[in-house]
């Protein structure tokens, strides 16, 4: 039975709902649920990240105190997974960072069994069949989550269900990165870039005179499906999750920056292992051009790395990209996409090394359906 019953649609910047208030053991077993060591910011507690499939939102969140244990998860809800918490005085659910909207279920002191359910996360929410950037929002939320509460002894956490695209996908790890030809040239270009970009032993001295480059490959599919590639500044998928970072949820309209960073065991180190890249979007004509600009970035000198408002150009003026997406049809009627990148106000001494890398990185689209 319902004793009580709540409801609110969050945003998040981290793609993650929070749910303050418990003590529980440490667990990452699921990939719906985390139970955190400690509390945001130091404070007591066991925080609770509900993993969203989107990192933006909206989600809708239901939360139920039950008067005894529910039964089986409904089939709608994809995902499913429960812990054990005990609480003073009840739960706060939120978003991760800001924290200013949620809802607070009141309990009495003691333990509780926390089953979460969901649905709608998806690994492909955000993109169509033509590989489109699907706009998230309207009245009905994508992705829903139910928590469900009761009074009970403690038992040990569980995952119950994974059957989203997003579980399933997360489990079974990132895709292997191709073996391509391109790749040893491409990476160790990227690395000789890096080592100036550091300052490191071995860097080479830029004369300040800058040149282009112009790179093209043919990848099979439509330009709609190849168009979503090259959007930020390491975009492909070997390097995505560990290199680029976004400044908002507004990254993908013109003027907004996005800035990528790599750890010095990365394997491409286009920005060194302590600078940034930042990548400001100026033009889009989908799905025929794309007009951006780079900047290296690099920290105060003597630290490690920075936040990009603490770090400053490596030089006086921003490199300009523009990529080009042309379609034609081979003799059996399918399409295939020639793209064409331009680089502009590069060093000299790095255009060869730039154009290896961006070869690499285009035969890394045509390698991926």
């Amino acid at each position: 039975m319902i004793v009580s019953e709540s409801r609110v649609v969050l945003g998040s910047d981290e793609g993650v709902i929070l749910v303050e208030g418990g003590v529980g053991e440490p667990w990452s077993g699921s990939t719906l649920l985390a139970v955190q060591e400690e509390g945001a910011v130091e404070e007591e507690g066991s925080d609770v990240w509900i993993l969203t499939g989107d990192q933006w939102g909206p989600f809708e969140v239901v939360a139920r105190v039950l008067d005894s244990a529910p039964g089986e998860p409904e089939e709608a809800w994809q995902d499913v997974a429960e812990v054990s918490l005990e609480s003073a005085s009840g739960f706060y659910v939120t978003e991760l960072v800001s924290q200013d909207v949620g809802t607070v279920i009141d309990l009495a002191p003691g333990i509780y069994r926390v089953r979460v359910s969901a649905r709608g996360r998806s690994a492909e929410a955000d993109l169509d069949e033509d590989g489109e950037v699907v706009e998230r929002g309207g009245e009905e939320p994508p992705e829903h989550y139910l928590l469900e509460i009761w009074a009970a002894p403690p038992t040990a956490p569980v995952d119950l269900r994974e059957t989203s695209s997003l579980a399933q996908e997360r489990r079974a790890g990132p895709p292997a990165v191709p073996v391509l030809p391109e790749a040893a040239d491409g990476l160790a270009a990227s690395r000789r870039i890096g080592r100036d970009v550091d300052g490191a032993p071995g860097a080479r001295t830029l004369s300040g005179e800058v040149g282009e480059l112009t790179v093209s490959g043919r990848a099979r599919g439509s330009r709609r499906k190849r168009f979503r590639w090259l959007n930020g500044p390491i975009s492909l998928a070997p390097h995505t999750s560990s290199w680029m970072f976004m400044s908002g949820n507004d990254w993908q309209q013109v003027g907004a920056a996005t800035y990528g960073a790599a750890h010095e065991d990365h394997p491409d180190q286009l920005a060194g292992s302590r600078g940034l890249l930042r990548d400001v979007l100026i033009e889009e004509v989908r799905p025929a051009r794309r007009v951006r600009t780079w900047a290296w970035l690099v920290p105060p000198p003597g630290t490690a790395g920075a936040p990009p408002e603490q770090c400053t150009p490596l030089f006086e003026s921003d490199s300009t990209i523009v990529t080009t997406y042309d379609e034609s049809k081979d003799a059996g009627g399918d399409p295939w996409t020639t793209i064409v990148v331009r680089h502009a106000g590069l060093p000299v001494e790095w255009l060869d090394d730039m154009h290896a890398w961006w070869t690499y990185q285009l035969a890394l689209v045509a390698s991926y359906d």
